[in-house]
């Protein structure tokens, strides 16, 4: 092979135009090994080349490579005892602590696959994953017991209360996998996905494709052997993966958040603080709710979600770089990566060397630079496909209509490529929402919200009021009380400014926290029914003068949920006061029950959709206090 030479932290690498081999890829004599290259021998290699540097650290406890590698190995002849080899699969439901990296590694070791489960996942979804993936072990604590019932073939092992046992292997023989002809490349891990349209399907990756995420990714991002990468993702999120493995690769320290669970805001401010981490990974989300003084975090990659450009500003720093990462889990974690500047443009970036990103048509053809189209992605780092589901794998890795391209992934994102070359992430083909009869963007109004300096997070949503739907706004601030309400109107009047009239949120609500998943995303699901609709937008508020305009006034204030300062003489009750065919109907019905408008129609709102206007048609008349005092 010829190519060029390279030293990475003790690592010697060759690589041409094809092929990275790295020093991990030797044999037990230290000669090369001509079999297939397995992730695992990553971490080998870097114990050999120095077995002293930290590997973890987790809570204040530091592990060197020699240690975990040799704990690794006692696991992995113990899982080999029990049968575990080539074509198995072992479950990992651990919170972050040594038993954790140690699972992972011997999975690995002992040649199965490991099958990482979020610790607080519901019974039925764990015992799903267990039976679906047909674990041959399950690697738990005694405090994870859950209801699962494990099939017969699955075996379950607390880690805490099995030291003795994993100590009587046989100290210094390595584990040895044997390599079978249909087995060159096995899986390397089974990430089950949300299951948020059906049941979780689990996507098989391969060793290949986590070794050539690892040729690329520590060089491209710069990660040395000195510094100190924080782990605080849960590894059911196949982000976590960018947190561990690159660092393993150059001898770095992983440096592990807080056992039970993802620290975020000033708890994990302060953890980066203390723990001196300069490599932060992290969802835009958790991100938007720390704060960026971390003086020593040098590089923050970012991923999983849409990056508002207030997040760059914020976190822009002297001698920080800022990356912004895309790759669904069926392209192995990475497939694009861009740099971030204030003032520039968010984009993904380009894809990963040996990676292919197309924006094609419906019908899997190329489109023309600038038009929006479906990410799809080709190359090296695709998936094997969904664990014993043929139909949907054939459905999502597809051969598209590009010359010499065989097999590309349908993300169902889309996107389109920038003159320059750079890749602009445009959200969800499923993301964009109808809200009546106008197709809206969530993430738009979102980046919208996170230009104002106070906010620290925000999401939108589609609510629903009644049957009807409508957009609401959630905000996490980061100031004083006193300054909420001068906030919510500078954001009202962003808003307004901002989006076109049919995409203005109807509600705003200023909330503490915002709920999340396991993975640091939002649980969009879990959001509760909003509260506060966004009040007049005018530029004076106008006071009702005549009788039936003070008790028009009243109605609408009641059915809408505002105020009666909120609405103006002048406010348009539907671009305005967030009104909707729904609240029409329901404001209607009031003003003829109270008998200020006996006769008053749907279509004479729609006409006169300001109380000066519908007030002073003929089909409104001043009612009796009694019926105005029952209808309130």
């Amino acid at each position: 092979m010829t190519g060029t030479t390279q030293q990475v932290t003790g690592v010697t690498v060759m690589t041409n135009d094809t092929e990275v081999l790295a020093a991990g890829d030797v044999d037990a004599d230290g000669g090369q090994d001509p079999g297939p290259r397995r992730v695992h021998h990553r971490f080998e290699a870097t114990r050999r080349a120095a077995g002293g540097r930290t590997a973890v650290v987790v809570s204040g406890r530091s592990v060197t490579y020699a240690e975990l590698d040799d704990l690794a190995d006692d696991l992995a002849q113990h899982l080999q005892a029990l049968g575990v080899g080539p074509g198995s699969r072992c479950g990992i439901r651990l919170n972050r602590s040594v038993h954790l990296y140690v699972a992972i590694l011997a999975t690995l070791k002992a040649g199965a696959a490991f099958v990482p489960i979020e610790p607080t996942a519901p019974p039925q979804r764990l015992q799903h994953i267990v039976e679906d993936a047909d674990l041959a072990v399950l690697l738990t604590t005694s405090d994870l017991a859950s209801t699962v019932t494990p099939g017969a073939a699955c075996v379950v092992k607390h880690l805490d209360v099995a030291d003795d046992v994993l100590r009587a292997a046989v100290a210094g023989a390595r584990p040895l996998a044997t390599v079978t002809a249909d087995e060159r490349d096995p899986a390397c891990y089974v990430m089950y996905t949300s299951g948020a349209g059906g049941p979780p399907k689990g996507v098989e990756v391969l060793h290949s494709t986590v070794c050539h995420l690892l040729d690329v990714v520590p060089q491209m991002y710069g990660i040395t052997a000195d510094d100190r990468v924080y782990q605080g993702m849960t590894i059911a999120f196949d982000f976590a993966l960018e947190e561990i493995w690159p660092a393993w690769s150059v001898g770095a320290a992983v440096v592990a958040g807080p056992p039970d669970h993802q620290a975020v805001g000033t708890a994990l401010s302060e953890f980066l603080r203390a723990s001196e981490v300069t490599v932060l990974c992290s969802v835009p989300t958790v991100l938007a709710m720390t704060d960026p003084d971390v003086p020593s975090v040098r590089l923050l990659v970012l991923g999983g979600e849409p990056c508002p450009d207030e997040l760059v500003k914020r976190w822009s720093a002297p001698g920080r770089r800022i990356l912004n990462t895309y790759g669904p889990t069926e392209a192995t974690v990475t497939a694009t990566c861009g740099e971030l500047r204030p003032q520039a443009r968010v984009t993904i970036g380009r894809p990963l060397h040996g990676c292919g990103v197309h924006v094609l048509d419906a019908d899997l053809a190329e489109v023309a630079v600038g038009t929006v189209g479906e990410i799809c992605i080709s190359g090296l780092g695709l998936a094997r496909g969904y664990l014993g589901a043929p139909e949907l794998t054939s459905r999502r890795f597809v051969t598209p209509r590009m010359p010499g391209i065989e097999r590309v992934y349908r993300t169902g994102d889309l996107g389109r490529v920038l003159p320059d070359g750079d890749l602009e992430f445009l959200g969800r083909a499923d993301g964009q929402v109808t809200v009546h009869g106008h197709r809206v963007r969530l993430d738009e109004i979102e980046s919208v919200v996170m230009e104002e300096d106070d906010v620290r997070a925000a999401v939108s949503a589609v609510v629903h009021i009644g049957s009807t739907p409508a957009l609401a706004a959630y905000v996490v601030v980061g100031c004083p009380p006193s300054e909420v309400g001068p906030t919510r109107v500078r954001l009202e009047a962003r808003l307004r400014t901002r989006l076109s009239p049919y995409a203005v949120p109807e509600f705003l609500d200023v909330v503490p926290e915002l709920p999340m998943l396991p993975n640091g995303k939002v649980d969009r699901a879990s959001l509760p029914q909003p509260l506060h609709r966004m009040s007049f937008a005018g530029s004076a508020y106008a006071p009702p003068r005549s009788a039936a305009e003070v008790r028009m006034t009243a109605v609408w204030a009641r059915v809408l949920g505002v105020p009666l300062n909120g609405v103006s003489l002048d406010a348009d009750f539907f671009l305005d006061l967030g009104g909707n065919s729904w609240l029409a109907a329901t404001v209607v019905a009031a003003l003829r029950r109270s008998g200020v408008a006996a006769s008053v129609s749907v279509a004479d709102l729609y006409a006169h959709p300001t109380v000066r206007a519908l007030a002073g048609r003929p089909a409104v008349h001043l009612g009796t206090p009694a019926s105005l005092s029952r209808s309130m």
